[in-house]
């Protein structure tokens, strides 16, 4: 008992420390300004929608708002890269207006929330959807903390001219919002007389990834139909997860991959998991160990390889999880080989898996809560390369379904409110990489996903599928 009431009082007091960084120091806190960019945000958006493309769900009165308010929550009917993805990373805007006026990363939770109860109420004259609003500010803030850090990397206010202007661009193609605070309070252009960088290396070290190739995506589980185009993927590794560092997200792994086809989505991918607070529990010259509370993003997409058939090869939507991680590494296995593994189990709140019946509207997947686990494991070959195997699994409950003949009375399919076809669904997707050094920074890179799917239906019968995709060419490594 006594150990849990000091691992408890830890994370608080961690958690406590972390209310102001070594880089929020330099700036004040303008919580005002930030909630007058959240409310701007939400009018340029909504103008755009309205004015500009005309949309239905834009042409909001007096009196929709009110029924919005009357009607309460309900579950939407989005399509998957929507609601999976689009919303978190409109939330990640909300986020960073706090955070790039001052806000630490608990600060700036809240903003991600209002401004994503402010959309939901007063944006639209559909109902305020509930799968919006924990998509818009849990992974809003995963995506927005990952995205401000990574616009950290490249700024530097003691550089001029040209130089100056790419660290400014590149940052704020990472964190837009960043960018509008710096152009506003003059940090875009201003000169510090000594070196002032927003990352200190030393302490948080950075690996950046960068794999180019062609991805061979299977329609089912046999290669005789499937797709092939080229692909872009980029990987970051921030921090150590064994450091002593201990804010939130000093260490996380990003990981998107972009797709080059007619036939399929851009983001084809994107991963990830920012350490919340950790603790050392084994600090050995043959092996460490620290375990710690982490939060995670997943988002996999793809399309029908052949349109006709419409059968799309996967879905599978983590966009608001939290939970335990354990790592630990043994840097010296052999001659020049060490071994890190990563353990998480994760209570997922908001989750989404491809359905095989429920057809309304723009959504083909149901949406869902459970929980996850994950094991990572690294394996460094010396001069050779390196074996990768990300193993996921995850379980979705989907308890609001809903009823067809109902739903086929309706004339506003707003109003289904359902999460889907009731039942759950069991994801199993193993990744395997084997990566060859060619020369110093360049790896030849193989690499292979398998997506398994069984979903148990209340009111249909079981379905079981599984498909695979291929990837192959170059690793540029930082």
């Amino acid at each position: 008992m006594k150990r849990v009431l000091s691992l408890c009082l830890s994370v608080l007091l961690s958690l406590m420390a972390a209310a102001q960084t070594a880089e929020d120091s330099i700036r004040p806190a303008r919580p005002w300004r930030a909630a007058a960019e959240v409310v701007g945000i939400n009018a340029l958006v909504h103008s755009f929608d309205r004015f500009v493309l005309r949309e239905d769900f834009a042409q909001t009165t007096l009196n929709s708002i009110r029924n919005n308010f009357k009607r309460g929550f309900v579950w939407d009917n989005d399509n998957f890269n929507t609601n999976m993805f689009a919303h978190p990373y409109h939330g990640s805007l909300y986020f960073n207006a706090a955070r790039s006026n001052g806000m630490n990363f608990w600060q700036s939770y809240p903003y991600a929330l209002g401004g994503s109860l402010m959309w939901e109420f007063f944006g639209e004259n559909t109902p305020p959807s509930i799968n919006d609003l924990l998509a818009t500010s849990i992974g809003g803030a995963a995506i927005g903390e990952t995205t401000y850090r990574i616009s950290s990397i490249v700024l530097d206010d003691s550089k001029r001219g040209w130089q100056r202007v790419w660290r400014e661009v590149l940052g704020g193609i990472a964190c837009p919002i960043r960018l509008l605070n710096r152009l506003i309070t003059g940090d875009a252009w201003r000169v510090r007389t000594t070196k002032h960088r927003y990352h200190d290396f030393d302490e948080i070290p950075l690996v950046f990834r960068t794999s180019a190739g062609v991805s061979y995506l299977a329609e089912k589980g046999s290669s005789e139909h499937g797709v092939y185009f080229p692909y872009v993927k980029l990987l970051f590794h921030y921090g150590d997860p064994l450091s002593d560092v201990n804010e939130p997200y000093d260490f996380f792994t990003a990981e998107a991959t972009f797709g080059f086809s007619n036939s399929q989505p851009l983001v084809n991918s994107l991963h990830l998991i920012g350490q919340l607070w950790d603790t050392p529990i084994i600090t050995k010259e043959n092996m460490q160990m620290n375990f710690g509370f982490y939060q995670h993003f997943n988002f996999y997409n793809s399309e029908a390889v052949r349109k006709e058939k419409d059968i799309i090869p996967y879905r599978i939507g983590e966009t608001a999880s939290l939970g335990v991680g354990l790592v630990y590494r043994i840097p010296n296995i052999g001659r020049k080989i060490s071994l890190e593994q990563r353990l998480y189990l994760n209570g997922i709140i908001l989750g989404g898996s491809l359905s095989d019946h429920y057809h309304v509207k723009e959504r083909d997947y149901n949406l869902g809560s459970g929980f996850s686990t994950k094991l990572h494991t690294f394996v460094e070959l010396g001069k050779i390369g390196r074996l990768i195997l990300i193993a996921d699994f995850y379980k979705l409950y989907t308890w609001k379904g809903y009823d067809e003949k109902e739903v086929a009375k309706l004339d506003n399919l707003d109003f289904v409110n359902a999460q889907g076809d009731a039942g759950n669904s069991t994801l199993v997707v193993l990744n395997p990489r084997l990566q060859v050094k060619i020369a110093r920074h360049l790896l030849f890179d193989l690499y292979g996903s398998y997506f398994y799917r069984h979903t148990t239906y209340y009111e249909h019968d079981d379905v079981s599928t599984s498909t695979y995709q291929l990837r192959t060419g170059l690793t540029y490594e930082w």
